[in-house]
């Protein structure tokens, strides 16, 4: 799931009579009723997550219990953190808006951070044109001189396995 996504994990079991439902956060405590961020739902047999974070991330069991016995599931939960490129006009050291200007001749020094740190894979793209990049410490850097045949639109693309943007 994406962080400050919400999360519904069903555990389905039946049974004559009906099963009770337990569920079992990733450091063994049960889950309580109540309205917590992590929440049981449609009578115990729905784990709701709201808002998740990466300390939410684990084994979550859910576990039905008659007088037949008792069965566990499990589930795995990872959180992974939302693509967000910021992109840095290196001339400033500032974030930049939606577009920088660079005249014809002027030196090209544009960021691009991976924020927070998601391990994200990044690259430039636009302009049908490539300019030199380097990656280092997350930050993905673009270097030239400006000329008219560079003109046009660039984007910092960061990817990872939730999506890119």
């Amino acid at each position: 799931v994406e962080r400050k996504w919400t999360l519904h994990i069903d555990c389905l079991f039946s049974g004559s009579p009906l099963p009770i439902i337990k569920w079992r956060l990733p450091d063994g405590r049960p889950v309580k009723e109540g309205k917590s961020r992590i929440r049981l739902q449609k009578k115990g047999n729905q784990l709701r997550i709201g808002n998740a974070n990466p300390q939410d991330a684990g084994l979550y069991t859910c576990t039905a219990r008659s007088w037949f016995g008792q069965k566990s599931v499990s589930v795995r939960v990872i959180v992974k953190e939302p693509l967000m490129p910021v992109i840095f006009d290196g001339r400033t050291k500032r974030k930049a808006g939606s577009s920088i200007e660079f005249a014809e001749g002027e030196e090209v020094e544009i960021f691009c951070r991976d924020t927070p740190d998601t391990g994200s894979k990044l690259s430039w793209k636009g302009a049908g044109k490539e300019m030199e990049s380097s990656l280092q410490n997350s930050v993905l850097s673009a270097l030239g001189r400006m000329t008219s045949d560079l003109a046009g639109l660039y984007q910092c693309v960061a990817e990872n396995d939730v999506g890119n943007v």
